[in-house]
C-alpha cells in the first residue's frame, strides 16, 4: 500500500475484485446471475487517507461457507500481492 487519498466511489472496482477470484471456479456464475448474488462486502475501513503500511479492514460474507472458502484461497494466493481497487493500491495480507 502506498500513501493516497481515501476513494470514496471503490464499490464498482472492489465488486470486479471479488469477481475476478471467482473467475474460472465453480462461482463463476455468480456475476451473470440475476438478483441477489449470496454475498456482501463490508467498506474498506478505517475510511481514511492511506498511508504505507496502515492496514485496512475488508468483510466478505456469504451463507455459503464453500464460497467463503474458496475466496480465502484465492487471497492466500494473493498473499503480498499488490491489488488496485480504483486508483487506491493494497497489499494482501
Amino acid at each position: 500500500m502506498e500513501d493516497s487519498k481515501y476513494e470514496m466511489r471503490y464499490h464498482y472496482h472492489l465488486q470486479g475484485f471479488i469477481y475476478n477470484l471467482l473467475k474460472g471456479s465453480k462461482y463463476d456464475y455468480v456475476h451473470d446471475k440475476e438478483g441477489y448474488k449470496f454475498f456482501c462486502f463490508s467498506n474498506i475501513f478505517p475510511a481514511r487517507d492511506l498511508v504505507k503500511n496502515d492496514p485496512r479492514i475488508l468483510i466478505i460474507s456469504s451463507p455459503d461457507s464453500e464460497f467463503i472458502c474458496h475466496l480465502n484461497e484465492m487471497l492466500l494466493c494473493q498473499s503480498n500481492a499488490e491489488i488496485s481497487i480504483g486508483g487506491m493500491k493494497f497489499k494482501i495480507d
